[in-house]
């Protein structure tokens, strides 16, 4: 299901200068197309979740339209808001020098995805998903208040977590592959404690 993926990797790979000098337009587009498909994305479409961890996935869902329609949206959703954010973060340093604070944090948070990925798993899709319940929201305000704070909260609990991986013995290079002592993970202050 993830090789439409590589697949838009290896074409943007092939075609960034074209990309780059339409930077803005290949953001916009993609953040309207993910801002209009946002607003009917509902819990429906994680009623085949469970498919990912079938090694053999039953044929009355292989044939049916549901099961392709929204692997299809979630494709183009996920897709779609990659590249928004992959063009406003290009949009953003573009013009940054090294100077800025935020955009040098923003930078090396860039560098932990994997760690993020990793933890965000169990904290988002195990932890919250089994103590949070939004059923008696409002899908607006759920989608574009409650969603929002809570991604950043997470992204900053994993960020945290990393982060105190480094302090530890190879728990970081066991964890996530991070060199605990690299400079760049030296670099991510989030308190004041001397790592050396």
């Amino acid at each position: 299901m993830m090789y439409p993926c590589f697949i838009l990797g290896a074409i943007i790979q092939r075609n960034k200068e074209a990309i780059s000098r339409n930077l803005l337009k290949y953001t916009m587009i993609p953040g309207i197309v993910f801002l209009t498909m946002l607003i009917f994305f509902d819990a429906s479409f994680w009623n085949y979740s469970y498919t990912f961890t079938l090694a053999i996935i039953p044929e009355e869902l292989i044939t049916s339209p549901d099961y392709w329609w929204i692997h299809f949206y979630k494709l183009i959703i996920g897709i779609s808001v990659t590249l928004f954010f992959f063009g406003l973060f290009e949009l953003l340093f573009a013009k940054n020098n090294g100077g800025s604070r935020l955009m040098n944090w923003l930078s090396i948070i860039g560098q932990l995805t994997l760690g993020i990925y990793i933890l965000q798993s169990y904290i988002l899709e195990n932890w919250l998903a089994s103590t949070l319940n939004f059923d008696e929201i409002n899908p607006y305000v759920f989608n574009l208040i409650y969603c929002p704070i809570i991604s950043l909260g997470v992204l900053l609990a994993c960020v945290i977590i990393i982060k105190a991986t480094t302090y530890i013995p190879y728990a970081s290079r066991l964890l996530f592959n991070y060199e605990g002592r690299s400079p760049k993970l030296r670099q991510l202050k989030l308190w004041n404690v001397n790592q050396e």
